[in-house]
């Protein structure tokens, strides 16, 4: 186990009580701000695509979770108090010693299972503290799969306030947390995104996030939420379904989406060129790519001519993307099998009827509800040596054949230069709607040898990213 003590002095301790004053919150928004700038730091220097961003994705959710700690400790003012004692040590040898200084101490603990395993989400508290002479101190403790955790630092930089004239605060809906590693690195390019723009979180915007973790039922609760925060901006990171709850909320706060499939469809926008309404942002592009999904498909089933579809009917870009595979089914000599993918609880149903009516290949849309069983489709897949295709390449790296689709971590980025427009004064009924420029193949190459389909040469050498 590596070890990371955050102080001005002395030597870690274990644990430790919480009892910050109120007079002591205006540090802990400091120290808060120094994990942004660091956070910060880190979104300039990941490639938010393939491997480079897998590496960087812990260390990216790690600081994240810092700074969710710290949020909770500022609005508790003074009111979050806890305890801990690890297991290893006694409450004897728990005592630290008296500090002739007040000093904010920070203990991270780092202990990865492997350098190959990226996939893991952090499972650690992290409690910030202010210790005073003869008082309580702190520890921040945590484990997390960090490679390369040496970007914290070994020791907090100035707790110097930053200026940056008035704040402006934002709202993010999105189905996962900035915490989560599969979501990372597109959160990571967000964030990179408003920097550009000049917009830094803790020192000129707050953003107030909420995340449905899957729970789509949750999407209309949580942008009302954000409505009553009265936020400047709501940018929707989470596709069709949670655009239109942010939409039904509100018909006065600007709307940002970013990556829904067909928004003039959708009714979201008028028009690409003229949205006309509190919408505007990037459309996906994913209803448009039928042909080419099936053209890859048919690299590894040459005499393909039954697919199953695992859909939403409840999302309107999967609902809208199933009725342009209907239409263009006959033309391209297929039949489609409809699985309907409504709730987790419904996978093995769905998996019953794909043994029933045996398609030879699965499409995934890329939904919410995927989102929590993906790993159950791809384990099922491998088992009946299905060929797999998805919108989302973070599901081919764990365990899905293959994944085409626009550069989501480019349109997050879009995402961010609209909500800057948006701040400085732009009407989003003004903005056109952009589509995506960039599209990217991912290949699982180990899932094609564990069902038996071993890739063409000329699949390797178009795929953007070979996962072997």
């Amino acid at each position: 186990m590596r070890q990371l003590l955050i102080s001005r002095a002395a030597r870690p301790h274990a644990v430790v009580g919480v009892n910050v004053a109120e007079r002591e919150v205006e540090v802990l928004k400091r120290a808060r701000e120094n994990f942004v700038r660091k956070r910060r730091e880190m979104a300039e220097q990941m490639i938010p695509s393939g491997a480079a961003a897998a590496h960087f994705a812990p260390n990216f959710a790690a600081l994240q979770i810092a700074i969710e700690a710290l949020d909770r400790a500022i609005r508790m003012k003074g009111r979050y108090r806890r305890t801990m004692h690890p297991p290893h040590l006694s409450r004897r040898r728990c005592r630290a010693p008296r500090l002739s200084r007040p000093m904010l101490w920070m203990w991270i603990s780092i202990q990865p299972d492997s350098p190959s395993r990226t996939d893991a989400r952090p499972k650690a508290s992290v409690v910030p503290v202010l210790s005073r002479l003869r008082s309580r101190r702190v520890a921040m403790r945590r484990r997390s799969f960090l490679a390369g955790a040496a970007t914290l630092g070994a020791v907090l930089p100035s707790l110097a306030q930053t200026g940056g004239g008035a704040m402006r605060r934002i709202g993010v809906l999105a189905n996962n947390p900035p915490s989560a590693p599969l979501a990372a690195p597109f959160y990571a390019a967000f964030y990179a995104g408003l920097n550009e723009r000049g917009w830094v979180e803790g020192r000129n915007l707050l953003i107030e996030g909420r995340y449905a973790a899957g729970r789509m039922e949750r999407f209309a609760e949580l942008a009302a939420e954000l409505v009553a925060l009265d936020v400047e901006v709501i940018v929707v990171l989470s596709g069709a379904q949670a655009t239109q709850a942010a939409k039904r909320a509100t018909s006065k706060i600007p709307i940002v989406f970013a990556g829904v499939g067909d928004p003039i469809a959708s009714n979201f926008v008028a028009s690409l060129a003229r949205p006309g309404r509190n919408l505007t942002g990037v459309s996906n592009q994913l209803g448009d790519l039928v042909e080419k999904t099936v053209d890859l498909l048919r690299a590894f089933v040459p005499n393909l001519e039954r697919v199953g579809l695992i859909w939403q009917p409840a999302n309107s870009g999967s609902a809208q993307s199933q009725k342009d595979l209907d239409a263009a089914a006959p033309r391209l000599g297929l039949s489609v099998v409809s699985l309907e993918l409504a709730t987790p609880q419904d996978v093995e149903r769905v998996f019953a009827t794909v043994r029933e009516t045996r398609p030879q290949v699965l499409i995934i849309h890329p939904t919410p509800v995927v989102s929590r069983v993906y790993k159950e489709i791809a384990a099922f897949a491998i088992a009946e040596r299905l060929p797999t295709i998805t919108g989302y390449s973070a599901y081919v790296r764990e365990g899905l054949l293959m994944s085409y689709g626009p550069d989501l971590a480019s349109i997050w980025r879009l995402a961010a230069h609209y909500t800057d427009q948006l701040l400085r004064g732009a009407k989003a009924a003004d903005l056109p709607v952009q589509q995506p420029t960039r599209f990217e193949l991912v290949l699982n190459l180990r899932t094609a040898r564990a069902i038996g389909k071993e890739p063409p040469d000329t699949l390797l050498a178009r795929a953007d990213e070979v996962i072997e």
